[in-house]
C-alpha cells in the first residue's frame, strides 16, 4: 500500500513540474516574441508645437533627414504624431494622436514626402540583413 502511495505522490510532483515548466515556457516564448519585435521598430515622436514652429520658420528637428534601418534588426518606421495638427509622411495624412507604421520588406533607399521638414521629405535608408 505504501509503495502505491509513494508512486501516486511522485507521478503527482512530476506532473506538477512538468505543468510548471510548460507555464515558463510559454511566458518565456511570449517575452522572447515582444522582444524580437520591440528590436524590429524604430520609433519617432512628432512633439506637440511642430507644426506651429514650422509655420513660425523655426527650425525643427522632430526627425532626422535620414533615418537609417536594418532588415531583420529594425525594419519597421514608427512616427507617433502628438502634435495638435494633422502631419503627412509619404503621402499618408497623420491624424493628431495617430501613428504612421511603415515596414521595409526589402533593403533600398526611399525618399518620402515629410510635411514635418523645411524640405517636406525624409530620406529612409533599410540596409540589408548582416
Amino acid at each position: 500500500m505504501w509503495n502505491r502511495v509513494r508512486w501516486g505522490l511522485i507521478a503527482l510532483g512530476a506532473l506538477g513540474i512538468v505543468g510548471i515548466i510548460a507555464v515558463n515556457a510559454a511566458g518565456w516564448a511570449q517575452a522572447w516574441q515582444q522582444a524580437r519585435e520591440a528590436t524590429r521598430q524604430l520609433v519617432y515622436v512628432v512633439p506637440e508645437g511642430t507644426t506651429a514652429q514650422l509655420g513660425a520658420g523655426q527650425a525643427v528637428n522632430a526627425l532626422p533627414n535620414i533615418v537609417e534601418l536594418q532588415m531583420g534588426a529594425q525594419d519597421t518606421l514608427v512616427i507617433r504624431n502628438q502634435d495638435a495638427y494633422p502631419i503627412e509622411i509619404g503621402g499618408v495624412k497623420i491624424a493628431p494622436g495617430q501613428t504612421y507604421i511603415q515596414t521595409f520588406t526589402e533593403p533600398g533607399t526611399f525618399d518620402l514626402m515629410c510635411s514635418v521638414h523645411v524640405a517636406d521629405k525624409i530620406r529612409v535608408v533599410v540596409k540589408p540583413s548582416p
